[in-house]
């Protein structure tokens, strides 16, 4: 007889795990959550979606950019440094020659920076 865990329960662990740095940001947390990934959870076709990713010239931002502009999505590389944003963008598109991929230089952490990228977005 085999015995399943109630998915509410799974859900409440969840939730607990995030309320500590220890579960949330450790190799624990990701033992826990892992078991519930499904990698045909996202979706392979992305076309006609605008995603913004902040940190795109480098390490998870870069990744993250990779993968949506493979996908077909328009992605937004949010950089604060203009000649490392183009570096990134131009080595994307070495790999992927049709992805679609504009740069859009802003500081996240100045809120007046924010403003000015979100009103250029918006024309």
């Amino acid at each position: 007889m085999t015995t399943q865990t109630p998915k509410g329960l799974w859900r409440l662990l969840d939730v607990l795990l995030d309320c500590s740095v220890f579960g949330a940001y450790t190799h624990i947390g990701y033992l826990f959550r892992k078991r519930f990934f499904d990698p045909k959870d996202i979706p392979e076709d992305l076309s006609g979606l605008d995603i913004m990713v902040t940190g795109a010239n480098a390490g998870l931002g870069f990744a993250t950019t990779k993968a949506l502009a493979r996908r077909g999505a328009h992605v937004i590389m949010a950089c604060r440094n203009a000649s490392r944003a183009e570096s990134a963008r131009d080595a994307i598109l070495q790999e992927h020659p049709d992805a679609n991929i504009s740069v859009e230089i802003v500081d996240v952490s100045v809120l007046a920076d924010v403003r000015r990228c979100c009103t250029r977005l918006k024309e």
